[in-house]
C-alpha cells in the first residue's frame, strides 16, 4: 500500500503479476485438493455448486469494492483485499 501511492508505475505491474500467479497457484491446489477428496460421483454433483460460488463470491466481491471505492479509495481498497486475502 505505501508503494502504490508513489508515482512509480512498476509497483502496479509487480502487484498485478504477482496475484496473477499466487491466484493461479492456489486455485490449482483448491481443484487438486478437491479432486483428492471427492469420488467421480461425488464430484459431478458437487463441482458446479463449488464453481458457482466462486463465480458468485468474485461477483459479489467487485459489487463491494465498486460500492467502497469512493469511501476508501484506491489505498483503502488495496488494504481491505490484502486483508482478505490474508
Amino acid at each position: 500500500a505505501v508503494l502504490v501511492g508513489d508515482d512509480r508505475t512498476w509497483t502496479y505491474y509487480a502487484l498485478s503479476l504477482w496475484t496473477g500467479i499466487v491466484t493461479s497457484l492456489i486455485v490449482v491446489r483448491f481443484w487438486l485438493m478437491l479432486g483428492d477428496q471427492f469420488t467421480i460421483v461425488e464430484g459431478k454433483r458437487f463441482f458446479a455448486s463449488i464453481a458457482m460460488g466462486g463465480a458468485l463470491g468474485a461477483l459479489v466481491g467487485s459489487l463491494a469494492a465498486a460500492a467502497l471505492a469512493p469511501i476508501a479509495g484506491g489505498r483503502g481498497l488495496l488494504g481491505v483485499s490484502a486483508g482478505a486475502f490474508l
